[in-house]
């Protein structure tokens, strides 16, 4: 069930829903935050794990970037780069939101312990 929205926390944007963003969206809604995404595009199966985790589906990533006040990237790390450049694309977009705090983005960059011992 989505609360009201003054009654959270905060506002966390995931990019993207995969099982690692569930399993955050998850932990984050258990606590009082509300979680968003944009999914537009996305497969059924991603819309469905949105559902079945509280997390709000929004049409764009202006949208999403507007009502986030945090944005957790987790994708794979090939995909880091581009998602990155979404959220910039957006901050440069005119109808960008002013905003009296930031928009902290966080790449989670969702790699394999031993992918990331490689990259040392």
């Amino acid at each position: 069930m989505i609360e009201p929205e003054s009654s959270y926390r905060a506002t966390v944007g995931i990019l993207s829903i995969g099982d690692m963003g569930a399993g955050i969206a998850r932990l984050l809604s258990a606590h009082g935050y509300r979680v968003v995404t944009n999914a537009s595009g996305r497969s059924p199966a991603t819309q469905a794990r949105c559902s079945a985790n509280n997390v709000e589906l929004l049409p764009t990533d202006l949208d999403l970037c507007n009502q986030a006040d945090y944005i957790l990237s987790i994708v794979p790390q090939r995909d880091a780069v581009a998602t990155a450049e979404r959220v910039i694309a957006v901050s440069s977009n005119p109808d960008f939101a002013k905003r009296q705090n930031p928009l902290y983005f966080l790449d989670l960059n969702a790699i394999s312990p031993s992918s990331a011992r490689a990259n040392d």
